[in-house]
Parts: structure tokens; sequence; C-alpha cells
């Protein structure tokens, strides 16, 4: 598990937890205790991504859709979280999975890269001004 912030990359962050304050035990976290967090690193209350989940999730939708459909994903439906705001992009972006461009459907590729393995560095935090918390699907229509 690698979990950061996604504002500096960081990987000294905290999420709440359910805590007895009697005497001060853990008891439990919610679905949503990892979804924001924050980063000791930058001093920020942020939005945290579990990296190796959200490739291992990417990895599986993947061979998935290979197995049921025969061919390979043109298109993937992500969530993103912008690195200097720090705030989930709040519809969900449409990356091509493939370098080449076409006039016709440009306005709605969010962006381009070339093929899974790229798709799956995007949730790094090195490299673009943005990171990708969530592969919600994949497909070869253009939504």
């Amino acid at each position: 598990m690698k979990v950061i912030c996604t504002k500096c990359g960081g990987m000294h962050v905290a999420c709440k937890a359910m805590i007895n304050p009697n005497d001060k035990s853990f008891r439990n976290y919610t679905d949503e205790a990892f979804i924001y967090g924050w980063c000791e690193d930058c001093g920020y209350g942020v939005v945290l991504s579990d990296v190796d989940e959200v490739k291992a999730d990417i990895d599986r939708r993947y061979a998935d859709y290979c197995a049921e459909h025969g061919s390979e994903p043109l298109y993937a439906q992500c969530e993103i979280v912008w690195k200097d705001e720090s705030f989930t992009e709040p519809q969900p972006v449409t990356i091509k999975l493939s370098v080449d461009a076409d006039d016709a459907t440009d306005k709605k590729i969010f962006f381009y890269c070339n093929g899974i393995a790229d798709l799956k560095s995007l949730a790094d935090f090195e490299g673009e001004d943005f990171v990708l918390t969530d592969c919600i699907s994949l497909t070869t229509e253009l939504k």
C-alpha cells in the first residue's frame, strides 16, 4: 500500500479513524476515511490516493475488458485530482489510450496516453499536473 498526498506526493499522511475516547483504543474506520486526510509534508487537508490500489484496479478492469470483448479498450473514464488545487474534478474525464488525435473527438478527450502502462503511470505523483485517483471504466465508445 502506497497512499500519497495528491498535492505534494508525500507519504506522511493521516486519515480519520474511530477511536474510543475513554481508553484511546482504535475501533474502526469508514471506507471514506482513506479519501481525505492530512499531509504532514505540505501541511494541508488533501485528497489521498492509494497508488498501488489504483494500478491494480486498472489491471483488473483491463483484463476483464479484454476477456469479455476480445479486444483492447480505446478510452478510460477516470477521476483525477489537480495537484495545485488538490480538488477532485467534478466529472469523470476521458483519457484516450493512444496518442492518435482525431479532430472529430478532440474536444471530448481530456488527455492522451500510450496504452494501459501509461494510464497506470498517471496514478503516480510524478509527471503531469494531476493525479489519477480512480479508473471508473474502460470502453471503446467515446462518451
